[in-house]
């Protein structure tokens, strides 16, 4: 799990995590809290924030011994299986906090706690397991009578072991949510000062700051527009200086990645793999450039399926290297639609490469070369790369917010205002919303209408591109998603169903719904989603099955579930 410091949203001693290897105690982009922390100080159970091979890394101590050299420290993540010795010197700090988004959550916990002792005890157990396995395989592989049992001892051993963790995990207090309702409406009116066409009736001053405007701030944060309140809102100073210093910082983190995409690009055109660049720098250049920085944390990058291999090879000579064991990469390549790849040097983000614009667990009929099949290419100064075109672009950027973001279709039928729909529980973010509304603003008469609405009906994408353009139209009237869903033939304003209940499935789930829950480890409100792949309703059916014949439907009915089941369980 590496981070990296977050210079102006807080102390110093804040770093932004990536990667699992603590889920699901600590998730990917969570802010964790060190304190300065040296080897004597540090005890088995605490987790610990380390460098190596220029990242910086947090997870659980296992153990500390003094040797000869100095002071050795033992640590693993708690979803890695391996363990490893680093040196002591290599020691940054320990975590005393967790934020994500809004949700704070304490790590200070006593490490000699009972139920920290046992879960470090179990990891350590593991990790000494593991190596004796590496040893048995180094030395000529387990005995032949042993083999049959491995498998059925996996599949028993590796829920049991899952159930475990989370179990000791609840040592930690539970997350308090602290987000404030007047710092999500102040956003809100942020962001469509950002786009200041028509406004909302009855929307305040756009400049409008709740209190001393820290609130604010964190939830801008969360939705990765901290940049653009430099041009809207009148800012304490002091927190007007934290966001200017937060937009240098983005600024920098891109003049840093171009050597990384200008490398990885001409490596790729060298070998001859067709690419395309999808979201993070592509979209700086194209549209954030004269107005506010863009952050992104990797380079995204969308190659053919059929040439990953070649791919791969072209950037390990780049410097890339793929992330995972030999095995870990197969499932990923049969089963998922990216890997991820990582660089040693300073500075160089990690790599995301897709093969698919999006995963399997959807009711889309994709191409296997949509978005390569029209790729353009972008000029960024003196350098050149390829991105999609911007039909493509849109329909991309809106299945996106749509894969984060499933309950959005929920909120438009119950008929909730804009503050719901950046609750940091629904899973949008205001910036996903802020580059689709520039892709329209800036390239709107460019768009072939005919040819992207056919296309989003063929590729069985209308209804999820719709929901996420009436999102866009209710957080800022001033875009131009409402003239784009006129354009597509859709209504600006999804038809409101109001229940009497407080929640039914044409409703926003209630908070506990929307939460990922501790005991049966997933949002409640998944099992709704997955009911509607796996029982869409007629029309769209037929749509996901083009070409069958409506008398074929009740056989599609009965057949639909089991493949539907399939494509999830393989995710």
């Amino acid at each position: 799990m590496s981070g990296v410091p977050e210079t102006g949203l807080a102390t110093p001693e804040f770093v932004r995590t990536s990667g699992r290897s603590m889920w699901p105690l600590i998730r990917h982009g969570a802010l964790i809290a060190l304190r300065p922390a040296t080897p004597e100080t540090v005890t088995p159970g605490e987790i610990v924030a380390f460098r190596r091979d220029g990242r910086l890394f947090a997870h659980r101590l296992l153990a500390v011994r003094r040797g000869a050299g100095g002071f050795e420290l033992r640590e693993k993540g708690d979803h890695n299986r391996g363990a490893s010795w680093i040196e002591g010197d290599r020691l940054v700090g320990a975590a005393v906090e967790l934020r994500e988004g809004p949700c704070r959550r304490s790590l200070g916990v006593d490490p000699r706690g009972r139920r920290i002792r046992w879960l470090t005890a179990l990891l350590r157990l593991e990790a000494d397991l593991v190596e004796r396995w590496i040893r048995v395989r180094l030395r000529g592989g387990a005995p032949a009578r042993l083999r049959p049992l491995l498998l059925p001892a996996a599949l028993l051993l590796a829920p049991a072991r899952a159930l475990l963790v989370r179990l000791l995990l609840t040592a930690y207090p539970r997350p308090t949510t602290v987000e404030d309702a007047g710092a999500l409406v102040a956003l809100v009116r942020s962001f469509r000062a950002l786009f200041p066409g028509a406004r909302a009736e009855g929307d305040a001053e756009a400049g409008t700051v709740p209190g001393d405007g820290v609130a604010l701030i964190e939830a801008a944060a969360a939705h990765g527009l901290v940049p653009s309140l430099v041009a809207v809102g009148s800012l304490p100073p002091t927190l007007a200086r934290a966001v200017r210093r937060q937009s240098y910082r983005t600024a920098l983190d891109h003049e840093r990645a171009k050597p990384a995409l200008r490398s990885a690009t001409r490596a790729l055109d060298a070998a001859g793999v067709p690419y395309a660049v999808l979201k993070g720098p592509a979209l700086y250049e194209a549209f954030y450039r004269d107005r506010f920085p863009r952050a992104y944390c990797d380079l995204d990058l969308l190659v053919p399926r059929d040439r990953i291999e070649v791919a791969l090879a072209a950037l390990a000579g780049a410097g890339y290297a793929v992330e995972g064991g030999a095995r870990r990469q197969a499932f990923l390549r049969r089963f998922h639609f990216h890997l991820a790849l990582t660089s040693p040097r300073p500075g160089w983000p990690p790599i995301e490469l897709h093969w698919a614009l999006v995963d399997r667990a959807n009711l889309y009929r994709l191409p296997a070369d949509a978005g390569l099949a029209r790729r353009q290419t972008l000029g960024a100064g003196d350098d050149a790369f390829a991105v999609l075109e911007p039909g493509d672009a849109l329909l991309y950027l809106c299945l996106h917010v749509a894969k984060h973001a499933p309950f959005n279709a929920n909120g438009l039928r119950r008929g909730v205002g804009a503050e719901w729909f950046i609750r940091a529980s629904v899973g949008n973010r205001l910036l996903w919303f802020a580059d689709i509304a520039l892709l329209l603003e800036r390239a709107f008469d460019r768009f072939d209408w005919p040819e992207l609405r056919r296309r989003a009906r063929d590729w069985n994408t209308t209804e999820d591109v719709g929901v996420t353009l009436r999102v866009l139209h209710l957080l800022a009237p001033g875009s131009r998603a409402g003239a784009a869903l006129e354009r597509l033939g859709l209504p600006a304003v999804a038809p409101v169903r109001m229940r009497r209940r407080a929640w039914s499935g044409a409703g926003p789930a209630p908070e506990w719904a929307l939460r990922m829950n501790p005991v049966v480890l997933f949002r409640p409100i998944r099992v709704l989603l997955a009911f509607r792949l796996l029982f869409p309703p007629p029309g769209r059916l037929l749509a996901y099955y083009a070409g069958v014949s409506r008398w074929r439907l009740p056989l599609l009915v009965l057949v639909h579930p089991f493949h539907m089941a399939g494509r999830l369980l393989r995710k």
